[in-house]
């Protein structure tokens, strides 16, 4: 009887066992359904926010092809559930976030998700003022809406543009914070952490979406608190006369390029009249104002000045005093009310966008594209067999035809080309000074008015060419600026070295050796060391009106005469002390009008930063360098 509790105990012990196993099992099959659940669940969130937010961009770009807004309800509701689905993806995903290997990706999702739910907002804000605006903008959105007014079918684009302005404001500014919000966070966002995710194609449009994204909701100011001075510039209710100055960038002047045609045109109510575009030499006899040139200019072979080389001045308003005295000495000349100075990579820019030009039977029926529109411009006006008059108005008839067809534009195509004149005005491909004080005010605080920064409290550059060969090698010519600044006993010293390659060769027409005057505007108080390469005098003198201080000199390159020789190099280096209580927190660099691109070298003790410079730019400087170089 006794070895039966034995086995009681034994049974007793075994029961546990199989329990324990039975618990272990259920915990590895919970936590594999926990598992399962948590990658599933959020993959399928995330799968159904991309594809609904795919659908939403499918739908707005249809509609925007066809001129029409018909879907935009339905592309809303797309839209806010994207932002859903991706909500609940991260909420399932949120240990992700304390994960090292996804912890990247994973907060680019985040910051997507931040953007969508923003946009999505202020656009439902925005729905009844986006259905009111759309049909002023040729977008219709139901075919009854403005059935009793059809007075927007007869007003031109800037008009429409005005009214739908009006429209939008109100509702534009109680979005503002979540059109910012969406904006900051794109910002953020690295799309590199998505290669390998989704296709080159698709990245590739949603980096450019977002680029584009952001900056349109930095202009949201312009449109929101401006739309008194928008009305004002475009003549409403008083017409307004603007000249416009057609520049060659091919040959370098320091507002963008020669000015080698011009147009009169005046706007009333946002109707746009363009008077005939002519040849600027065609004013050369009317001018009674000849002043002699200035020591800037000796090296163009003139005695005396002329309109065509008044923009001598970086600093816009400057510029515009020069030709104002020329202009007004023209006998019945129009007042005008402010002047729009055109270079030729906007011109470049709006055919890609608009499409190409046909021209007149005076110029056979040429068909102009951006890609050859600057040969072709100067081939037709210097290389060609057609009469003077034909040859030197060709520049003049282009741009009026360019203009005609812009102005014609509606729906998408207007859309595009105030895209492309955005980004013309923020690279200086295009430069706006107005009579009207608010109108100059405006153009002033978005950096549109071609000025030197007065005052800048740090360090500043800007490198300004101007070509005075006469020739185009500035459509050739690569320019890079290489600056370091180290410290000697207590004072900065900085050195600017400006390097040109040219790899054209001297045909003697188009391209010759580059004959150029390169200035630099520097602080106010810089005491200049020495100039490196260079001929002729050095000119060292301080700007008051720009509160910077000014260096320069002539510079000869020789030209590439066959293709066994490498690209012409040459180069000039400015070597200058800074101001002793400049703080050195960052530098300020301005980019001349009429250069596409333009590489900066930044040296400061071990701070090294290369850039390349579209737009004015501040690069900040290291803390620890201002004091320990």
């Amino acid at each position: 009887m006794k070895p039966q509790p034995l086995q009681s105990h034994q049974s007793r012990h075994n029961k546990r066992r199989r329990l324990k196993r039975w618990l272990r099992l259920g915990i590895l099959v919970m936590f594999l359904a926990a598992l399962s659940f948590g990658i599933g669940v959020p993959l399928y969130q995330a799968s159904q926010g991309y594809q609904q937010l795919r659908m939403a961009q499918q739908i707005i770009r249809t509609d925007l092809r066809h001129h029409q807004l018909r879907q935009f309800p339905q592309a809303l509701r797309d839209l806010s559930e994207s932002s859903v689905h991706l909500k609940r993806a991260l909420i399932f995903t949120a240990y992700a976030h304390f994960l090292p290997s996804v912890q990247i990706p994973y907060q680019n999702l985040v910051d997507l998700q931040i953007a969508t739910q923003n946009i999505s907002q202020a656009l439902s804000e925005m729905s009844p003022a986006i259905e009111l605006s759309s049909r002023a903008l040729d977008f219709p959105s139901r075919p009854s809406q403005f059935a009793d007014s059809p007075k927007h079918l007869h007003s031109s684009p800037l008009e429409s543009m005005i009214q739908a302005i009006k429209m939008l404001s109100p509702a534009l500014i109680r979005s503002q914070p979540h059109w910012q919000q969406a904006a900051t966070a794109l910002k953020h966002v690295n799309w590199s952490a998505f290669e390998g995710i989704l296709s080159p194609h698709t990245l590739s449009q949603l980096r450019s979406t977002s680029h584009v994204f952001v900056q349109v909701v930095a202009a949201i100011p312009v449109l929101t608190h401006s739309s008194q001075v928008l009305q004002q510039i475009l003549g409403i209710p008083l017409s307004q006369t603007y000249l416009v100055l057609f520049q060659n960038s091919g040959e370098l002047r320091p507002t963008g390029g020669f000015i080698t045609a011009y147009s009169v045109i005046t706007v009333k109510d946002g109707q746009i009249q363009i008077g005939a575009s002519h040849n600027i030499y065609s004013l050369q006899n009317q001018v009674t104002y000849r002043p002699l040139a200035p020591s800037i200019l000796h090296y163009v072979y003139t005695q005396h000045w002329h309109l065509r080389d008044a923009n001598i001045s970086p600093n816009l308003p400057t510029t515009v005093g020069y030709i104002q005295r020329f202009y007004s000495s023209i006998k019945g000349a129009p007042h005008i009310n402010g002047m729009i100075f055109v270079n030729t990579w906007l011109v470049d820019d709006l055919l890609k966008v608009m499409g190409p030009l046909r021209l007149p039977a005076s110029y056979h029926h040429l068909t102009i594209t951006w890609q050859n529109a600057n040969m072709t411009m100067e081939t037709i006006a210097e290389h060609s067999h057609l009469p003077q008059a034909t040859r030197k108005a060709f520049i003049g008839v282009m741009m009026q035809e360019l203009l005609t067809q812009a102005l014609k534009a509606r729906g998408s195509a207007l859309v595009h080309i105030l895209d492309t004149l955005y980004h013309g005005l923020q690279r200086k491909y295009l430069l706006l000074w107005f009579a009207n004080t608010k109108s100059e005010e405006l153009a002033v605080h978005y950096h549109w008015a071609g000025r030197i920064r007065p005052h800048v409290p740090s360090d500043y550059l800007e490198v300004v060419d101007m070509n005075l060969g006469g020739h185009k090698d500035n459509f050739f010519m690569h320019e890079v600026v290489d600056v370091r600044i180290i410290r000697q006993h207590d004072r900065y010293v900085q050195t600017d070295t400006i390097t040109w390659y040219n790899p054209a060769l001297d045909n003697g027409w188009l391209v010759v050796p580059y004959q150029a005057y390169v200035r630099v505007y520097v602080p106010l108080g810089s005491q200049l060391i020495s100039i490196t390469a260079g001929n002729g005098p050095i000119f060292d003198y301080n700007n008051l009106t720009v509160n910077k201080t000014v260096f320069g000199r002539h510079i000869s390159l020789p030209g590439r005469t066959s293709l066994i020789q490498p690209a012409r190099r040459g180069s000039m280096t400015f070597t200058y002390l800074l101001p002793k209580t400049l703080p050195m927190t960052s530098l300020w660099i301005q980019k001349q009008p009429g250069i596409r691109v333009e590489p900066y070298h930044i040296s400061f003790g071990s701070f090294h930063r290369s850039v390349t410079l579209r737009e004015d730019m501040e690069i900040p400087l290291s803390f620890h360098d201002a004091h320990h170089v």
